[in-house]
């Protein structure tokens, strides 16, 4: 995947992201998803790009699995809790973007 494939990509998700908290009704709905833009640029700065073999553990299946179960013990917690559970949620929604858009690259997640 190119840059400009990132970026429509991005675009996308920050659309349907958009749609989501607005049929959330969501009050606040720059803060709540604040917490996602730096969490999405994260596995790179945890492993950086700098040769091509750079995708270890935070670029993983394995750690696709672990978010996706945060992300539903989060949004579990945010409709019978509390709201300011969705900060969170979209923090680890970051991550979890990230990883997918890695993984439509020609190299996917590593195992």
């Amino acid at each position: 995947m190119n840059r400009n494939q990132h970026i429509w990509l991005s675009v996308f998700f920050s659309l349907a992201l958009g749609l989501l908290l607005w049929k959330l009704k969501l009050p606040n709905l720059f803060i709540y998803s604040l917490p996602m833009y730096p969490t999405a640029i994260l596995p790179d700065f945890i492993e950086p790009a700098l040769d091509p073999n750079h995708r270890k553990f935070f670029h993983s299946k394995r750690m696709f699995k672990f978010l996706v179960i945060c992300l539903v013990i989060l949004l579990l917690l945010a409709s019978f809790k509390s709201q300011h559970y969705f900060f969170w949620f979209f923090g680890v929604l970051g991550y979890l973007l990230h990883l997918i858009a890695e993984s439509l690259t020609f190299k996917g997640l590593p195992n």
